[in-house]
C-alpha cells in the first residue's frame, strides 16, 4: 500500500470517526523523512470532528439527557398538598421504603398544638439592684398526672445551677441558666407593674413539665415571702408554698385525627399516620391532604426532553446531510411523532399534552395545555414522559448502531487488524523515505491530520 493509499484510507475513514488517535509528543520531528525540520518550527493548524464523529456525539448527548428521566419517579415522584395554612404535608423520597407508590387523599384535623411549659415569678422592683439571695436551682423534667396533682420525673437528669447572693439579681440568675444550657430558657419581662423572672422550657410534649427545685441559702426551701425560694416551682404541690410561680402555658402533646384515627405528639409534626407522609402544623383546624404525581417535577422533565431533542436537532443542522444522518435524525423525529399511552379517551400524545414543535421546528412546551392535561390525568402524563424518554434512548443507541457499523466496514478498508495504532506505525515507517518542504503541527498529531498534511505535500 503506497503512502497516497494509506492517505486516502485514513482521510476516508477519518471523515467517519471523530476520535483523534495522538502520536507521541515530539514523534513526528524524529521522523528521517523530515530531514532538519524540528517539532518547535512545525506550524501550528486545528483538525474539527468528523460529520459521523459529531453525530455520535449528539446521539450521546440526547441519550444521557433521556436517561434521566426514563422511569415514572425520575418524571415526577409523589408530593403533599393541603389546602390549610397551617398544616403542611411532605412526603418521603422516591426509592425510600415508606414512599407513596399511588395518589391518594385523607383527612386531619388537628385539635391541640403540642407546647412548652411557661412560668413567671412575682414581680420584683428592678431587674438589675433587687438581690433574691444566693442558693441553688436544680431543675427536674417529668410528666403531670390527669388529676395534675403528681409529678413523675422522665429519664431525663436533673441539672443544678448554683448562684451567690451577687448573681441573685433577676437579670443575673437569667444569664446564669441560660448559660447552663438546662433545658430551659430564661429572660425578664417587664412591664407597668414591675420586673419578672420568666422561664420557658425549650421542648414541646407532656413530658416536658419541669420543677424548678430550690436550695435557698436561708434554709428555707419553698417559702415565697423572701429568699431565692420565691423562684421554687413545683406543678403538683400548693401554692405560695413550693409552687411560687404562676403557670402560664402548660407544657402538652400535640392531639390529632387522621382518617377517624386519634393520634399524639409530643411535637407539632406527625410521622408515619400515613405511610411515607409527614405532617407538620402550626395552627388548629381541618383538611384534606391529597397525595398526588408532583406537577412542577413534571413540567421540568418535560422541557428537559423538549431540550435535548432541540439541542440533538441543532447539531444535526450543522451535519453534512447523507442517507445515514437522515435516517439518524427519522428515528429521533418519530419518538416525538409516535410516542403514547393509554387506549381511547385515554390516549394521550405528546402533542395533545401540550409538547409539540413551533414554526421553526423547535420542540416547545405550552404550560397551559400541560397543566390540564396534567390535572386531568397525571399518571398518564408521567407515563408518557417516561415512555418518551425511554424511547429517545432507544432511537439514539439503534442510530450509535447504525453509525458504529459504517466505522467497522471503513476500519476493514485499511488492511491488517484494522488497528489504528498498527496503521500509525505503518505511516511513520514510509514516512522515513520521504522528503517534503512542508510542516506539521505536533498539536494535532493524530491520523486524520497526518493524511491531509500528506495531501498538501504531495506524497
Amino acid at each position: 500500500m503506497n503512502l497516497s493509499s494509506i492517505a486516502s484510507n485514513l482521510s476516508r475513514t477519518y471523515s467517519l470517526f471523530g476520535n483523534e488517535i495522538r502520536l507521541q509528543d515530539g514523534q513526528l520531528g524524529q521522523l528521517s523523512g523530515l530531514g532538519n525540520v524540528t517539532d518547535g518550527a512545525l506550524s501550528s493548524s486545528q483538525v474539527r470532528l468528523s460529520g459521523y464523529g459529531r453525530l455520535q456525539s449528539a446521539l450521546s448527548v440526547l441519550g444521557d439527557s433521556a436517561r434521566k428521566y426514563d422511569t415514572a419517579s425520575e418524571v415526577a415522584g409523589y408530593s403533599a398538598s393541603s389546602k390549610q395554612p397551617g398544616l403542611n404535608a411532605t412526603v418521603d423520597k422516591p426509592g425510600t421504603s415508606n414512599a407513596p407508590s399511588k395518589a391518594s387523599k385523607f383527612e386531619v384535623d388537628v385539635t391541640q398544638l403540642a407546647q412548652s411549659q411557661r412560668v413567671q415569678s412575682q414581680n420584683f422592683a428592678d431587674a438589675d439592684t433587687t438581690q433574691l439571695g444566693g442558693g441553688s436551682l436544680r431543675i427536674q423534667f417529668g410528666r403531670l398526672n390527669g388529676g395534675g396533682d403528681t409529678f413523675t420525673p422522665t429519664g431525663q437528669a436533673s441539672r443544678t445551677i448554683t448562684l451567690s447572693a451577687a448573681d441573685s439579681t433577676l437579670n443575673g440568675i437569667a444569664s446564669a441558666v441560660n448559660r447552663a444550657n438546662v433545658g430551659i430558657s430564661a429572660k425578664v419581662v417587664q412591664d407597668s407593674n414591675g420586673n419578672r423572672l420568666e422561664f420557658t422550657g425549650k421542648n414541646t410534649g407532656a413530658d416536658q413539665v419541669f420543677q424548678v427545685l430550690v436550695g435557698d441559702n436561708d434554709g428555707n426551701n419553698t417559702d415565697s415571702a423572701q429568699g431565692l425560694s420565691r423562684l421554687a416551682y413545683d406543678p403538683a404541690g400548693a401554692v405560695g408554698s413550693g409552687r411560687n410561680l404562676s403557670l402560664q402555658r402548660s407544657a402538652q402533646d400535640a392531639a390529632i385525627t387522621v382518617d377517624g384515627q386519634q393520634r399524639t405528639s409530643s411535637t407539632n409534626s406527625l410521622r408515619a399516620a400515613v405511610p411515607g407522609v409527614n405532617l407538620s402544623f402550626s395552627a388548629t383546624g381541618k383538611a384534606t391532604v391529597e397525595i398526588g404525581r408532583d406537577l412542577s417535577q413534571a413540567s421540568q422533565a418535560a422541557k428537559a426532553l423538549a431540550s435535548a431533542y432541540n439541542i440533538f436537532q441543532g447539531q444535526q443542522d450543522d451535519i453534512a446531510q447523507d442517507g445515514l444522518t437522515r435516517k439518524v435524525s427519522a428515528q429521533v423525529d418519530k419518538v416525538v411523532d409516535s410516542s403514547e399511552t393509554g387506549s381511547g379517551q385515554n390516549r394521550l400524545t405528546l402533542a395533545q399534552v401540550g409538547l409539540k414543535r413551533d414554526a421553526s421546528g423547535k420542540l416547545a412546551l405550552d404550560e397551559k395545555q400541560f397543566q390540564q392535561a396534567f390535572s386531568k390525568d397525571a399518571e398518564g402524563v408521567t407515563s408518557l414522559l417516561a415512555k418518551s424518554a425511554k424511547a429517545f434512548e432507544t432511537a439514539g443507541a439503534d442510530a450509535q448502531s447504525s453509525v458504529q457499523r459504517v466505522g467497522n466496514a471503513a476500519l476493514r478498508g485499511l488492511g491488517g487488524d484494522g488497528s489504528f495504532a498498527s496503521q500509525a506505525l505503518q505511516l511513520q515507517n514510509q514516512l522515513g523515505s520521504q522528503r517534503s518542504g512542508q510542516s506539521y503541527s505536533p498539536t494535532t498529531q493524530n491520523l486524520y491530520g497526518l493524511s491531509q498534511y500528506l495531501s498538501v505535500a504531495g506524497l
